[in-house]
């Protein structure tokens, strides 16, 4: 039952990056993509230090779930804990920055 166990598991973690990534979208839509208040008296402003820790805040726990999501996602896969993850880190960066590139010439059409 294992290997069929993986895969319905993977099925979950799958729905649980598409949760993080409307979460993500929600917390940066609360903020309008912005840390600071341009009208509030610069960024060393008491309305601004507050606003920009709540921010940060915000996305360090979206990064969180993220992180522990990809954790997820490689076990379902067979990695091990133990094992060496820097190459599947490497190529995570290479398909993302493939599919920003991507997007962005599809945006220019």
């Amino acid at each position: 039952m294992g290997l069929q166990a993986l895969m319905a598991t993977r099925a979950q973690v799958l729905q649980l990056f598409g949760r993080i990534e409307r979460l993500s979208g929600q917390v940066d839509e609360a903020f309008g993509g912005q840390a600071f208040m341009r009208n509030a008296g610069g960024p060393a402003s008491p309305a601004n230090r507050r606003r920009f820790n709540a921010y940060a805040d915000c996305l360090e726990k979206v990064s969180g779930l993220l992180w522990d999501a990809i954790v997820l996602w490689a076990l379902t896969c067979g990695v091990k804990l133990e094992d060496d993850w820097t190459p599947m880190v490497i190529y995570m960066d290479r398909e993302a920055k493939a599919r920003a590139n991507a997007n962005r010439g599809a945006a220019k059409v």
